[in-house]
């Protein structure tokens, strides 16, 4: 009984060290993809933010994108930071 039972352990521990390998073969091949794909940005807001990506911040931008979340009492500072972002940084291409 013990040999049957330490075979069956044996077999299991293989099972789960290939399932590991393949999981980690998996993540690899998505990995690659996910980077092929959002080189360029993946989404609206990626590709915004890299089309203005050779932008220098300013004192000018710090004030109107405080004076923003002042005006929204707090809130929407994502919000404000893209509009700033979008009034004062020129497209690069």
């Amino acid at each position: 009984m013990n040999g049957e039972l330490d075979a069956v352990r044996k077999n299991e521990e293989s099972m789960n060290i290939s399932l590991k390998n393949l999981a980690v073969c998996v993540g690899f091949v998505c990995s690659s993809l996910v980077s092929n794909v959002s080189a360029d940005g993946s989404n609206k807001m990626e590709r915004f933010h890299l089309s203005r990506a050779d932008c220098e911040w300013t004192n000018e931008m710090g004030e109107y994108i405080y004076r923003c979340i002042k005006a929204n009492e707090g809130f929407n500072s994502h919000w404000c930071f893209n509009e700033t972002i979008a009034v004062f940084c020129a497209v690069s291409e």
